[in-house]
């Protein structure tokens, strides 16, 4: 089922244009609502969490879910999604307007009581943009051929990536079974980054370091190789780096990769991947704290291989995520790291490679 949420003709409006298949549903929504700003302001709440905030409980972020379902899925729009008939689907956000943007859609909770997540219901944020078609599925996959960037200039406090990076391989090595290869490019500089993608092709591209925001613009953080000091990387520059490489899946594991000015073309990181041809990326709305990188990573990859689909990749990771930092925590505290990795994608994108048992 897709949903775009498209900027109205009027101020603080915007149409929700429900679609599945033949069937089309259309309704108006209030921007002006007092339950988008609450939504929003759930976004800002995970992002405090991360920082070593107070979590919410349980039932509050079934609530926010819960909430954020009923205020969206009204009159035909809701009487659409009724005659959905399998329960497995993904719901697709197609979305130009800002605000719209930092809802946190991936808490979205259906009335159907299912447990979120659920491997096989997935939120996607699709770019809404002119392709010149879908894209199509690559060719099967004998290897998955993954190149990983870490950074962690010496300027760049509180996270020591060479840590995380250790997990992340770990993790890769336990979930892929030797279905995969891992290129590391530890230090990561422009300049050995560039030499890394010509001499060899790969599938995917993983960074794991550290993101900022800079006036609306995103930007990674690679060495700089005089210094060894921070070398921001506009958004512009890295789909500059990595278009026309035939990735067909971009990883950042680095905070507020998701995020910037929509409205910019080469605004948030994740969007600028999208519109240089990259077919999908897996960024994260804000910060993201460094233990949840390889329990989600580590399942994301391990479906990836088996289906060849991105969406039901990306559903096993939160799973994945959710049940190891849920052994931490007291029960009176939800584990919201599991919905800031976000899923971006072009229409048409999930299938990104020949499932293994069709090669």
């Amino acid at each position: 089922m897709d949903l775009f949420v498209l900027q109205g003709c009027a101020e603080d409006q915007a149409l929700v244009v429900a679609r599945r298949g033949p069937d089309t549903a259309v309704a108006r929504l209030d921007l002006a609502h007092p339950e988008i700003r609450s939504f929003i302001q759930f976004t800002e709440r995970v992002e405090h969490v991360v920082l070593g905030g107070e979590r919410p409980t349980p039932a509050e972020l079934d609530d926010v879910g819960t909430r954020l379902f009923d205020h969206v899925f009204q009159g035909e729009v809701l009487r659409l999604y009724n005659r959905v008939p399998s329960p497995n689907f993904s719901i697709q956000i197609a979305t130009d307007e800002p605000s719209v943007q930092r809802i946190p859609w991936e808490f979205i909770r259906p009335h159907d009581r299912r447990a979120v997540p659920h491997r096989d219901r997935c939120v996607v944020r699709i770019l809404p943009i002119c392709a010149p078609s879908d894209p199509a599925p690559t060719r099967s996959l004998k290897k998955l051929k993954v190149l990983l960037a870490v950074a962690d200039p010496v300027d760049q406090v509180g996270v020591g990536w060479q840590d995380v990076e250790y997990s992340v391989r770990r993790a890769f090595e336990a979930q892929t079974d030797g279905l995969a290869s891992l290129k590391v490019i530890p230090a990561a500089t422009s300049g050995a980054l560039l030499q890394a993608l010509d001499a060899d092709s790969y599938d995917v591209f993983h960074f794991l370091g550290h993101g900022c925001i800079v006036d609306g613009e995103g930007r990674l953080v690679l060495v700089d190789v005089a210094t060894k000091r921070s070398d921001f990387i506009t958004a512009e520059q890295v789909a500059v780096a990595l278009g026309g490489q035939n990735l067909r899946l971009v990883i950042l594991s680095a905070c507020l990769t998701g995020a910037g000015d929509i409205k910019d073309d080469f605004g948030p990181v994740a969007a600028a991947l999208l519109r240089n041809g990259i077919p999908a990326v897996v960024a994260n709305q804000t910060s993201i704290p460094t233990k949840s990188v390889a329990p989600f990573v580590g399942a994301l990859y391990q479906r990836l291989l088996r289906e060849g689909n991105i969406d039901s990749a990306v559903m096993s990771g939160r799973v994945a995520l959710q049940d190891s930092l849920r052994k931490t925590m007291p029960p009176a505290s939800a584990v919201v790291e599991w919905g800031i990795p976000a899923l971006y994608r072009l229409p048409g994108g999930d299938q990104l490679f020949v499932p293994r048992e069709d090669a």
